[in-house]
């Protein structure tokens, strides 16, 4: 992968460092919602959620 960078750098891509390339650090990703991936919500499973809303953390 060095050798990619460093012959890009050199002038096939212009205005590059090899920064750019640096592909071994890990990008951060944002957490995935995992309601997000699920189908929507039947009228079923809204009425139980709003029957039973999710308990909130206490302070205590």
């Amino acid at each position: 992968m060095k050798k990619v960078a460093d012959i890009l750098t050199r002038g096939a891509v212009a205005e590059c460092s090899s920064s750019d390339f640096d592909f071994l650090t890990p990008q951060p990703q944002a957490p995935i919602d995992p309601s997000a991936l699920s189908f929507p919500a039947t009228k079923k499973q809204l009425l139980r959620r709003k029957r039973n809303p999710p308990a909130q953390p206490s302070d205590s």
